[in-house]
């Protein structure tokens, strides 16, 4: 999509699901050069408010028009700000369905260019582009409205469905399958091989010898992984990661994983080898997780957690081991409580002479 310079109100009003009487007329002609933060919100532009903390800053700006969630609606319309207040179900959502409108992602010209190398058994759909320096490998299935970007390389019997978006950098390796609408950012690798070697006994000491990794990967359809991530295939079966999961930058899948429906997995967090999550199971940044571990469907794991067995479904996990939160929490009160009851002890241990009754 290419960049807009402006945008009419009236075509964002289906995105923005409002719920309220709008003057339809008058609305719809409201001309929309950007989204922008309220505290900054100037003529031309479109804010949204789904927190009540941001209501008072809307007497200082002068946006286009303002997006208020249902719940803070009443206290806004009191403010009697000059603007128009749009009324949603939820204007956090809305945003996220009008930030499309203006989004800025370069959108290449369809075709192969000239420095890229396509296989000649590939086959490329109908506006395919494949950019600068990119590659395309053997017997690859490239299906319609398909961007790969400058230097990315796609291996040998990869299947890519139509528009999904490989970004500069992105390595997919052979005998990967990539659902429709799947976007991968910069220089994530899709398909390396897993962490596995046996020991052998040597003279001297050991050698390890590496397991070849004769599974695949299997990514469903609208998945997004971030930057600089991994996905590892699988020993023998492939590693899978189902429909709608959200994959965030600087994370380890590991080889035979499977992130069941809509799974979050956020920065810095590494999955050991055949871990299971759950549907719509949240893992927060900085968790590791390991090997051969189950997560519950809807399970949230707190963030800077070690997570060494199983976690039940719906269950809020935390903490080194990690544990169920509340858990967790009480530990952290006794674990700062422990110089001053510590310290206690010794006063008592020195006034009784060393014997405490």
């Amino acid at each position: 999509m290419t960049r807009r310079s402006k945008v009419r109100l009236g075509d964002l009003i289906p995105a923005l699901g409002l719920t309220g009487e709008f003057d339809a007329e008058r609305h719809r002609s409201l001309e929309i050069h950007r989204i922008a933060p309220v505290e900054k919100a100037r003529e031309g532009d479109l804010v949204f408010v789904a927190q009540e903390n941001l209501l008072p800053r809307l007497l200082d700006v002068s946006p286009s028009a303002a997006v208020v969630s249902d719940a803070l609606y009443s206290a806004a319309e009191k403010l009697g700000v000059r603007f128009p207040l749009l009324r949603s179900k939820d204007a956090m959502l809305a945003f996220a369905k009008a930030s499309v409108f203006f989004q800025t992602e370069n959108q290449p010209e369809n075709g192969v260019h000239p420095t890229a190398f396509v296989h000649p058994s590939a086959r490329l759909g109908a506006r395919v582009s494949v950019g600068p320096h990119a590659v395309v490998g053997a017997d690859a299935v490239i299906e319609s409205d398909v961007i790969i970007h400058a230097s990315a390389d796609v291996g040998a019997r990869v299947h890519l469905g139509s528009e999904t978006i490989l970004f500069p950098g992105v390595v997919i390796y052979q005998d990967c399958k990539l659902g429709a609408r799947v976007r991968i950012h910069a220089n994530s690798v899709i398909g390396a091989d897993g962490f596995g070697y046996v020991q052998e006994k040597v003279p001297g000491g050991v050698k390890h010898v590496k397991i070849h990794h004769l599974g695949g990967v299997r990514i469903g359809d609208d998945v997004e992984i971030g930057a600089s991530s991994t996905v590892d295939r699988g020993t023998l079966e492939d590693t899978i990661i189902e429909k709608g999961c959200i994959i965030d930058n600087q994370v380890q899948i590991g080889h035979n994983c499977h992130l069941e429906e809509g799974v979050i997995v956020c920065g810095c967090t590494g999955l050991s080898g055949s871990v299971h999550v759950g549907k719509f199971a949240v893992i927060t940044g900085f968790v590791g997780v390991a090997n051969k571990v189950k997560i519950g469907a809807g399970a949230r794991i707190s963030a800077f957690s070690a997570i060494p067995g199983n976690v039940p479904a719906g269950a809020v996990w935390g903490g080194i081991p990690g544990m169920p939160h509340r858990q967790w929490l009480r530990a952290q009160v006794m674990i700062r409580q422990l110089p001053e009851l510590l310290g206690d002890k010794l006063k008592r241990l020195k006034t009784s002479g060393g014997e405490e009754s």
